[in-house]
This record gives structure tokens, sequence and C-alpha cells, in this order.
């Protein structure tokens, strides 16, 4: 999940579209693709958590009524402004008096002002201290914000996550210097999987790393992977519900047939005899129905009775077996990533003693009592080391 911190380096590249103009909206699976044209084509792939800049043509194009409302308003007008609301995950696109308002904060929202009044939203909602609702004012979520935090309990109040609040507290930073990193957009692998990216590269998370040439392109790398196998697991799961369902359905029904088996092998025979209906039994072709319970069971009208109950059981048992499959490929490959839980493979060093890094990356150690400080000097100490001793 982007955060504050992906979205205020992310607007920086989104600068680019000043005085592009808008030129199509349409749907590409479940994001808005917004098309602009000035020199070259250029698109702008929002999701309900992300957004990027790509070059690439969507395949898919389908359009939804917001979509040709969006397209009526703003077809064919530039942007002017490209920013970042109040350190918020909301990110603002000007078109001379409209407002183009992405929120990347709950299930996502698109909401379209005109002199900052509400005029389209892609969903109207209400919220303690504030209402999307068409003709309201728009008014962004509050967020107070200082570049000199560095405390942790108030940088996790920001919502930047664990992993950029470790980096700052760890090399003794503050909010603002963290907002003034080199761009070095990258993508994190643990055990060949991905699991966090990062506009700049972070000193702290010790991982195998690959860098991008932009933070857009780390973006869609990061969550088109995610959407791919978010779709494979849905889609295991439907089958997985349609397996548990099948096999309860056939292990009732063999259940019935052998609990009714013999009043029912008499009806068969009956029926062959007179030729006529006999309840519970039709003859359909050549199938019979049976009707057990409120529950209709087809068997084949000149196969013995055992042996349609062995092949239900059969189904069953085959049923149960898939579902237990599909359950263990959702353990195994589907495991939580949530960047919140993402834990370091091993401690540097340094990380048993005080440490902190200064601004030009140097890095300060100092031992938390006398055997400690021993081990620095003489274990850690190089020739080229400053070291100072304080008598207290």
């Amino acid at each position: 999940m982007l955060t504050p911190i992906d979205f205020y380096y992310l607007v920086k590249e989104l600068a680019k579209l000043i005085r592009y103009k808008l030129k199509n909206i349409y749907l590409s699976g479940n994001d808005y693709i917004f098309e602009f044209k000035h020199k070259e084509k250029i698109y702008l792939s929002v999701g309900k958590k992300y957004c990027y800049l790509t070059t690439k043509k969507f395949e898919i194009k389908n359009e939804d009524k917001f979509c040709k409302y969006l397209l009526k308003k703003l077809k064919n007008k530039k942007i002017s402004g490209v920013w970042q609301e109040d350190f918020n995950k909301i990110v603002i696109l000007k078109f001379d008096k409209f407002k183009l308002i992405f929120e990347f904060i709950g299930k996502g929202n698109i909401i379209l002002c005109e002199n900052n009044k509400i005029i389209g939203a892609l969903f109207e909602r209400e919220f303690k201290d504030r209402k999307i609702l068409i003709g309201n004012l728009y008014i962004a979520p509050r967020n107070e914000v200082s570049e000199d935090i560095k405390e942790k309990e108030k940088l996790l109040k920001l919502h930047i996550g664990k992993i950029y609040t470790n980096e700052i507290v760890k090399r003794n930073l503050s909010l603002g210097e963290i907002l003034n990193e080199k761009l070095n957009p990258t993508i994190y692998f643990d055990k060949g999987k991905k699991v966090f990216i990062s506009p700049f590269e972070l000193k702290t998370l010790k991982f195998d790393k690959k860098n991008g040439k932009n933070f857009s392109e780390v973006i869609e790398e990061f969550y088109r992977e995610r959407e791919n196998k978010e779709k494979i697991k849905n889609l295991q799961k439907e089958n997985l519900k349609r397996y548990e369902i099948e096999e309860k359905e056939f292990r009732e029904q063999a259940e019935l047939l052998l609990e009714y088996k013999k009043e029912i092998e008499r009806g068969i025979e009956e029926w062959k005899k007179k030729k006529r209906i006999i309840e519970p039994i039709r003859k359909i072709n050549k199938n019979i129905l049976i009707k057990i319970r409120d529950k209709e069971i087809k068997i084949k009208f000149d196969e013995d009775l055992q042996k349609e109950i062995e092949i239900l059981f059969t189904k069953a048992k085959k049923a149960r077996k898939k579902a237990k499959r599909i359950k263990e490929i959702l353990g195994k490959n589907f495991g939580s990533h949530k960047e919140e839980k993402i834990k370091n493979k091993k401690k540097e060093w340094y990380e048993k003693f005080r440490y902190f890094f200064t601004s030009d990356g140097s890095l300060v150690i100092a031992g938390k009592d006398a055997e400690t400080n021993e081990q620095v000097i003489k274990k850690y100490c190089k020739k080229d080391d400053f070291v100072l001793h304080v008598h207290i």
C-alpha cells in the first residue's frame, strides 16, 4: 500500500502532465485510464490504492457512465497544476476551474470539482468530519504535519507505515529530511517475491533489491504482479467453493440413496412392470429423477443402484481432494505480504549498540555500558575511525 511519502515523490513525476491535454477516459480491468497528449501520448492509470504514468497502451477499453461524464467535462482541457493535498494520500489535477481529485484512502474515490464544489464523484460518502456529496464543497481530511517530526509515535500517526518510520528513527532523521532523499525507485525481494517498493533506496531494509527508471515503472511492476496474483487467487477461491459444494451435494445424494435403497429398487421394479409414474420416481429419457426430502437426485435408469451410489461417493471424494489441493496452493502461494509486517532477514552488527547515521551517511555507534564500550574499541574500530571518550 502506498503511503503519503510515496505520493509526495510520485507527484513530482506526475508534474510532467502539466500542459498535457486530456483526450480520453476508459476502464481497463478495475483501473481508470486517463489518456493525455502533448508531444506524445501518455497514460495515467488510477487504481484504488495507487496511480502511475506509463506510455504503454491498454488493450482492454471499457466505458461506464462516470467515464463519459468526466470526459464530457474535461476533454481537450489542459492540466495547469498537480499536487498532493496536505500530505494525504490524495492527488489533485487542476484543469482551469476544474479539479480532478484522486483519493487513495479507504476504498478509493475519484471526485470532480468546479470552483471547489463537488459536481461528480465515483462514490458519494459521508464521514464524521466531511461529506463527499454532489453540491457540497470539497473538504480533504485534516492532516497536521511538521517536517521537524522525529518521534516514532507522531510519525506513525501520519500513516507512513512502520518501514518508513523505522528508516527515519534508526537513521535519526526528521520527516523533512526523508522527503529530500535522492530519487532511486526500488523494489525489494524476499525469497524472490516482491514485498515492498520505495521512491528512494532504504538503508535499514535488508532485502535483495532492484532499481527502476522511475517510480511509476516500479509501482506498475509491483501492483500489476499483485493484481495478477489476486485474480488467480480469486479464481482459486471460486473453484474451492464450487468443489466444496459439489463434495457436500454428491455425498448427501449418495447417503440418501443408500438410506432408501430398498424402497427405490422396489419402486423402479414396479415402474418397469406397470410403465407408470410411481412417486417419488419419474423417468426422464434414459434417467430416473428421484425426490427424497425435497432433494432431487438423477441416476441412470439401466444402471445398478449400488453402482450409482458408489459413483456419487467417488465424485464426492474427488471433489474433496480437489478442494484440499486448492487450499494447499492458496496457503503456499498466497501468504500474507503486507508491507507493515515485513521482517528484516538479519540484524547488522552495529544494531546491538546505540547507533545512528549522520546526514552524510556516516555511522555513529556507542556502547551501552563499560563492557560494550570495550567491544566497540577492540573488535570494531579501525585506523581511520574517530573515537571520542567522555569522563562523567
